[in-house]
């Protein structure tokens, strides 16, 4: 397998993909890595991932499926390729509408409690008083509006886990539209 990337979430897959691969190229365009020492020291320490800095793939190779990756001059044969590159939620259309966070992920119930957990008062965030429906978990800082997924999720960001909370935000949708037509 080839991981792209030299921050804590390609760190993250190396390792998890090493636990079910004979062998991870983790693959850096620089000499140096943006990830925690911690993350770095567990890499470089697990003798099935193989760091390669300072390189880039500029092909991949196969034609029903991924069989090599093109290095410059050197060729890695693999079986399938990972770029975590970082993630950037696709707010945009959103971020005069919503409350999001630092990050720009979209701000609901459920993430909001998350938040607030961390602070000591869990009242005053950002120096405002902010309201949010407990009631429904997917619910924005917008009443009627709800939000799931990767524009919300910044701690899994799962497929797995974006079909649960759309599920989820479904039936938060529901529940709001019945108590509405009380």
């Amino acid at each position: 397998m080839a991981v792209v990337g030299g921050g804590d979430t390609a760190m993250e897959e190396a390792q998890t993909l090493a636990k079910f691969a004979k062998k991870v190229y983790l693959i850096h365009r620089r000499d140096t890595f943006k990830a925690s020492k911690i993350m770095q020291e567990r890499v470089i320490n697990n003798p099935k991932i193989e760091v390669i800095l300072n390189a880039a793939i500029t092909e991949i190779i196969g034609d029903n499926k991924v069989e090599a990756v093109e290095l410059g001059t050197r060729k890695l044969l693999v079986d399938g390729v990972f770029v975590a590159i970082g993630h950037k939620p696709d707010t945009e259309l959103v971020k005069d509408i919503l409350k999001l966070n630092g990050k720009g992920y979209v701000l609901t119930t459920g993430t909001k409690a998350i938040e607030t957990a961390k602070l000591l008062n869990g009242l005053i965030v950002d120096g405002t008083k902010e309201q949010f429906d407990l009631s429904f978990q997917s619910m924005t800082s917008v009443p009627g509006i709800f939000a799931a997924g990767d524009c919300v999720d910044y701690i899994y960001r799962q497929a797995g886990t974006a079909a649960g909370m759309g599920i989820a935000a479904a039936l938060d949708v529901a529940k709001w539209l019945e108590l509405k037509s009380i």
